[in-house]
């Protein structure tokens, strides 16, 4: 018997379940839905969204609903504030992603050269933007070169609050001390944390206190 949202099916010895449609509404801060003809809950399908007043989009509008029978929001709904051009606000931070390809510890100098910091993510909002702005891997400001296996944010020598790290990460040793946003080269479909040498070549996340 499969639970609500599922389907049954036979894969030639067993029956099993799957997932069918989206159980839940979606739901997103700061946003409101902007559908004309109500809601579709099918796999594949796609909600869209408005902000609120005194917000901004970030991302695309749509909230989708994914294989797994859960909602996946494309994007942000966040305080409007001010930051130069070039850099987005999130969180109560400006955000810039750098696709230059550096070292690790060069992206700690550019950032700083910058006026701001390597990124240091601390909650899913902004770990979900910066998912849903990435185009390539970048580095963040987190690190283990210190003392292996105590990973800290280089702006403030803190440990993690929160994580995303991608399944079986950080798994590199004392090999790889450094962390960044991957997904094509670590063989998956969506962005998450992990850990690699320090001396690759990669883009970085930069970030800084609004004006």
């Amino acid at each position: 018997m499969c639970n609500n949202g599922e389907k049954c099916y036979f894969d030639g010895e067993n029956r099993k379940c799957e997932p069918a449609f989206c159980v839940d509404s979606p739901y997103a801060s700061n946003a409101v839905s902007a559908e004309r003809f109500g809601l579709y809950r099918n796999i594949g399908a796609a909600v869209k969204f408005k902000c609120e007043q005194g917000y901004e989009l970030k991302g695309r509008p749509y909230a989708e609903c994914q294989p797994t029978g859960k909602w996946e929001n494309r994007f942000l709904c966040v305080m409007k504030g001010t930051c130069s051009d070039g850099w987005s606000f999130v969180s109560k931070k400006c955000f810039m992603i750098v696709y230059e390809k550096i070292v690790w510890e060069e992206a700690v100098t550019k950032c700083e050269e910058y006026d701001g910091q390597l990124a240091k993510v601390e909650n899913e909002i902004e770990d979900s933007w910066l998912i849903s702005q990435l185009t390539d891997s970048v580095w963040i400001g987190l690190n283990d070169i210190e003392n292996e296996g105590q990973w800290r944010w280089i702006s403030d020598n803190s440990p993690l609050n929160y994580t995303n790290w991608l399944s079986a990460e950080p798994n590199g040793g004392t090999e790889e001390n450094c962390a960044n946003y991957c997904k094509n080269y670590c063989g998956k479909t969506f962005y998450g944390w992990n850990d690699t040498r320090c001396k690759m070549l990669l883009g970085y996340v930069c970030e800084r206190h609004p004006n």
